[in-house]
């Protein structure tokens, strides 16, 4: 029935536009008037319909109603009970993320009607030669200097774009530097935890800062981490070695990046601001340890 209302809204609006363009015809004049007002009618019940019948399909499936259906669709969740247990976590993260890109768009904006801004943004083609092997401080491994390098190049050219497309441009030319630089595996990277803690079933959450505004982290939920698996099974040997740790430690950690089809690195982000300004990247650890 929702179908229904549906396709009978789209004839009726159809019939509209159709009434409107004869309008202008004085034969017909008093005609197309009776059937734009039938048109429009028409068109209101039908949509009406279509609303009714929607949200009684949905709440047969389990949905409160067919806008839950629909947003829980768009976070890729097809079952209204894993909805329902991550729903007011993910929906509270996305508004904040609106919050804040909607605040700093705002302040850039202000700061371009006064100041030009002129960033030090490397080409790609120069990239390769900035990523060449460097005597790194504190023991850093070259491809956690690699990352830091790489995503601080994408920031600078996502902050420094003029406009829309070229901050959209910056993306994935990001993901190509990452999949050129960059290995899946990671052994004896250094960091910070800054955050340890689990779920409602008491699974590891853990995310560690590698480098100024860039992290690797588990997912913090079990509905985001379904396929991924990067949540630290309580009892195993890793589990047990966070348990000695605490928020601010220094540690070495070793593991696998989440690979991505759109970002090379499966990153947990939002929106593309957080994703290019302060990227947190999924991870799935196999070792961590104090550092010496």
């Amino acid at each position: 029935m929702a179908t229904i209302g549906l396709i009978g809204a789209l004839v009726f609006f159809l019939g509209f536009i159709a009434s409107v363009l004869m309008i202008f015809s004085k034969k017909r004049r008093s005609k197309v008037l009776a059937s734009t007002l039938v048109c429009v009618v028409g068109f209101v019940v039908s949509f009406f319909i279509f609303g009714i019948f929607g949200d009684r399909a949905a709440r047969n499936l389990g949905w409160e109603d067919m806008s839950e259906q629909t947003a829980a669709k768009k976070h890729g969740i097809e079952d209204p009970s894993i909805w329902k247990e991550s729903r007011d976590q993910l929906l509270a993260q996305q508004a904040a993320e609106e919050v804040v890109e909607a605040e700093t768009q705002e302040a850039d904006e202000g700061d371009d009607e006064n100041t030009e801004v002129v960033e030090d943004v490397q080409e790609p083609e120069e990239l390769a030669e900035t990523l060449a092997p460097i005597e790194t401080a504190a023991a850093i491994p070259q491809d956690q200097e690699n990352l830091r390098i790489i995503v601080e190049n994408g920031r600078s050219a996502y902050l420094s774009a003029r406009n829309d497309m070229q901050k959209g441009a910056s993306k994935p030319t990001r993901a190509r530097e990452l999949c050129s630089h960059l290995s899946m595996n990671v052994n004896d990277w250094r960091g910070v935890v800054t955050t340890l803690t689990t779920n409602s079933d008491g699974k590891g959450i853990l995310a560690i800062s590698v480098g100024e505004d860039v992290s690797v982290m588990t997912w913090n939920n079990a509905v985001s981490d379904v396929f991924d698996e990067t949540l630290i099974e309580p009892g195993t040997a890793l589990y047990e070695s966070l348990l000695e740790l605490d928020v601010g430690v220094e540690v070495v950690f070793s593991g696998t990046f989440v690979r991505d089809e759109e970002n090379c690195i499966r990153e947990s982000s939002l929106t593309m601001r957080g994703s290019m300004t302060d990227p947190e990247f999924i991870f799935r650890f196999s070792k961590v340890a104090l550092a010496d």
